[in-house]
């Protein structure tokens, strides 16, 4: 009898600098936790590849270079947008990585289903992505309005549940993908190509915070246009796992949070003195970047 919980699917990290010295361990937490995973692809910088320290050939994890994931998508690509279209070129980071997670549909690598994985969070117990044959999004709280501005220009939509579809993960099936980023490039936003037309969708002249959410578009599409494709659950999560000593863990203190929670975030900015003075110098070391972009310095995009 086939079990349908255990369908293979490929994983997906979008991996930042910041987050390099650490995505070994999710790296091994995804492999040992989580059910059904195939290959594991790490997206990051090119420049990037040679500070993983993991025999990624061992267990079948594969690094791609993020600005050759897809044709037309780039750090410098998405930076180019951004400053057209009035945003701010500082958050170039935080766009291009979900634009990354959606463009891995449309690339060579992609199989039937895909889930993509925060590089900064860990799965301390067995975690299944299918019941019963069905994909399951994660229900969570979060309502940030401009998401839905973005949403409805782009494609028409509103907001179709009472929750939130941002969590760590999200299991995407890569046919649907697709189809939304193709009704995406026959919206009447401005562009050519469905990444120029998600940012020329933001609206920066609003002040809210960030305007586009990959995982709020996705999951609104679905309900809207595949109803019943999807189940729901809830899980428990910490997102602030980064209090108890940064990213400076060990083995007894997963063990002790796995007692009580599924999966672990260990952002770097949670961090108290003295764990988080890695955190310090990135954030003075981007500063020190960016300035010199902005100053035609020519510093390598990360």
């Amino acid at each position: 009898m086939i079990n349908m919980n255990n369908k293979q699917f490929d994983v997906v990290i979008p991996v930042a600098r910041k987050d390099i010295s650490f995505v070994h361990h999710v790296i091994k937490y995804v492999r040992r936790n989580i059910v059904g995973v195939s290959k594991i692809y790490v997206v990051t910088n090119k420049q990037n590849f040679g500070k993983i320290h993991y025999d990624a050939s061992s267990e079948n994890c594969i690094l791609l270079d993020e600005n050759n994931l897809l044709e037309g998508l780039s750090f410098k690509q998405v930076s180019f947008y951004l400053k057209k279209a009035g945003g701010n070129i500082a958050q170039t980071g935080w766009y291009f990585q979900q634009l990354l997670k959606l463009a891995f549909s449309q690339t060579k690598y992609v199989s039937d289903y895909y889930l993509t994985w925060d590089a900064d969070t860990l799965p301390l117990n067995k975690l299944s992505f299918f019941k019963d044959g069905k994909p399951l999004f994660t229900k969570k709280i979060e309502y940030h309005e401009p998401y839905f501005k973005t949403l409805s220009r782009l494609l028409s939509i509103e907001r179709q549940v009472d929750f939130s579809f941002i969590a760590e993960n999200m299991i995407f099936k890569s046919s649907v993908v697709k189809e939304m980023l193709a009704d995406i490039e026959k919206s009447t936003v401005l562009g050519d190509f469905w990444v120029e037309k998600v940012i020329n969708a933001c609206d920066f002249t609003d002040e809210r915070g960030n305007l586009f959410s990959e995982f709020e578009t996705y999951g609104n599409y679905c309900i809207k246009n595949h109803p019943g494709l999807y189940d729901f659950r809830q899980l428990n999560t910490f997102r602030a796992a980064g209090l108890i000593r940064g990213r400076y863990i060990n083995k007894n203190i997963l063990n002790r949070l796995a007692l009580d929670v599924t999966i672990a975030s260990f952002e770097m900015q949670d961090a108290q003195f003295p764990y988080n003075v890695p955190w310090i110098f990135e954030r003075a070391k981007n500063k020190i970047l960016r300035v010199l972009r902005n100053n035609g310095g020519g510093c390598p995009k990360t």
